[in-house]
């Protein structure tokens, strides 16, 4: 089955014929929208046909980062199937390698505000409910309640889904914080169950390979940015 030719792929020249074909009618003077976001998608990722097998679900999956309103996977295959040929059950041959792809899925979840995430908001509410992680009068650091999170998930066999930041902008919607100076971690609110989880030297243990962490980050960076000499 032939595959049209995304508009990403015409040169000035074609697309200016195109324009001046007498099979364009000449009452069409309107510029009518794409029924799905599909081919938008392709020709913003410049998506073209080509030699590297990448998986049909890490496609997709960048699709949904990029649609405000995705449609199924079925459909979105026979839409990309219009433009690159269907050759496999589980690949696309794209132009792109899946590390590219992953890229720049990586790059797209970095700005989502998982907290308004409704997948994201039920797995935060079940770490609340299971670990449990209650409101208190004990000041912990965030990311000693990261940790926790982290062995909980694992002892659960699921994966953490939350990073880092996100973890932490969960707990600031639910919990009271305090951060003592700019360079220094968010500290949270909590209940002395979740508090004396940790024995005091698990936790300096803790404490220390972040410093020592932080450390190594500085140094890293001030080779990478010596100071000039006088």
């Amino acid at each position: 089955m032939s595959v049209k030719i995304l508009p990403s792929q015409l040169s000035y020249e074609e697309l200016l014929s195109m324009l001046n074909s007498e099979d364009v009618p000449a009452e069409s003077t309107q510029i009518t929208e794409f029924s799905d976001d599909v081919t938008p998608f392709l020709t913003t990722y410049e998506i073209t046909p080509g030699d590297m097998p990448v998986s049909k679900k890490l496609l997709y999956k960048l699709y949904k980062t990029y649609s405000k309103a995705p449609i199924e996977q079925a459909h979105f295959n026979l839409k990309v199937g219009e433009y690159i040929a269907d050759k496999s059950d589980k690949y696309y041959y794209i132009n792109k390698d899946n590390f590219a792809i992953s890229k720049h899925i990586y790059q797209q979840e970095k700005k989502i505000d998982k907290t308004k995430r409704l997948t994201s908001q039920k797995h935060f509410q079940w770490v609340m409910e299971t670990m449990p992680i209650t409101k208190g009068g004990f000041w912990l650091e965030g990311f000693i309640i990261f940790y926790l999170y982290k062995i909980h998930c694992k002892s659960h066999r699921i994966s953490a889904k939350l990073g880092y930041k996100s973890f932490h902008n969960f707990l600031k919607l639910h919990f009271q914080y305090k951060r003592l100076s700019e360079n220094r971690s968010l500290w949270f609110k909590v209940d002395e169950a979740l508090y004396n989880r940790l024995t005091e030297e698990e936790k300096e243990v803790i404490r220390g390979a972040r410093k020592k962490e932080g450390r190594s980050k500085k140094e890293s960076t001030d080779s990478t940015n010596p100071t000039p000499q006088s």
